[in-house]
């Protein structure tokens, strides 16, 4: 996309170089979803320092306003780039999510303050099968930041979507999400200390939303749902049976359910110890594909498996 940017600076008058560069500003950096939700410090100062090197490569000047922002973002204190920050996502031309979320792996001994890759990928194969989603009950594991149980929300018109997760800042985190992308509201502040066994409760459109905490390991998981949901949940082996037990109790919980769990593919021990448990279990792998997922030029290609599973 640089490239498109700097083919058509070459080709601009000095005003109509400064009106495209103020309106490049407008439309990106200074656009008011950044400034309500902004990305990390580092991130904006790396896209200006791009754009910059594009506008000088072709042999434009840099107008002022492209220079005053780039220098309040140097100035801006650094440790502002390790906070929580925001990241919006276009789904779908009609799906754009904003999710609060860390750009580090672990944060506070916890990997669910970060937006994973299978969660991108469920989320897109959940949008390809809208049907099969369409006023059914549905039931998320390991909902970390919410991204795809949201595009769910919004895509696939559900009856009901409950979020599970189990650190407390996890589902604080959580429910901020789901306030700003379906009540349109950034302004509500959850507290860390918050008893999350009854969740929090909303609606969009006509689906029921909740957002409760849940223990594979303690909690009997007392739901009925038609459609089990499950991304990056299978990476340590410690945590697979009781995964796998939480599982079998939904699916018996309604003999008719099935469960779609999606896999980054890591560690092919780890996920031959899954499918080895289900086994043992009685849980059925139904069918099982694989697709590949990139989030973006500068990243490496994950291989991602999807598992439909039942009773």
């Amino acid at each position: 996309m640089w490239k498109d940017v700097k083919d058509t600076l070459i080709n601009l008058e000095y005003d109509e170089s400064v009106n495209f560069q103020e309106n490049f500003l407008c439309n990106t950096v200074q656009h008011p979803v950044a400034k309500r939700f902004p990305p990390t410090t580092s991130y904006a100062r790396m896209f200006l320092k791009s754009f910059i090197e594009q506008i000088e490569g072709s042999n434009q000047e840099v107008c002022e306003d492209v220079y005053l922002v780039y220098t309040d973002l140097i100035s801006q204190c650094a440790s502002l780039s390790t906070d929580l920050c925001y990241r919006t996502y276009r789904l779908q031309p009609d799906c754009i999510l904003t999710i609060k979320e860390t750009r580090k792996l672990i944060t506070d001994g916890t990997t669910g303050l970060y937006t994973w890759e299978a969660g991108h990928v469920l989320a897109e194969w959940c949008s390809e099968n809208k049907p099969m989603f369409r006023n059914k009950k549905v039931l998320e594991l390991g909902s970390g930041l919410g991204l795809m149980g949201l595009a769910v929300i919004k895509v696939c018109e559900p009856a009901s979507y409950i979020f599970t997760d189990l650190p407390a800042t996890v589902l604080t985190t959580l429910a901020e999400n789901v306030k700003i992308n379906l009540e349109n509201d950034s302004s509500y502040e959850f507290s860390s200390d918050c008893d999350w066994t009854n969740g929090m409760e909303t609606s969009y459109n006509h689906t029921k939303v909740n957002v409760r905490r849940l223990d594979w390991e303690q909690d009997s998981c007392d739901i009925t749902t038609d459609i089990i949901l499950a991304a990056d949940v299978v990476y340590d082996p410690a945590i697979v049976k009781c995964l796998v037990g939480t599982l079998k109790t939904a699916l018996n919980n309604n003999p008719s359910a099935v469960a779609v769990v999606a896999c980054t593919l890591r560690n092919s021990d780890t996920l031959g110890f899954f499918r080895d448990v289900l086994a043992g279990e009685k849980v059925k792998i139904s069918w099982e594909t694989q697709r590949l997922y990139q989030e973006s030029p500068s990243r490496p290609q994950s291989t991602v498996s999807l598992l439909q599973l039942s009773l």
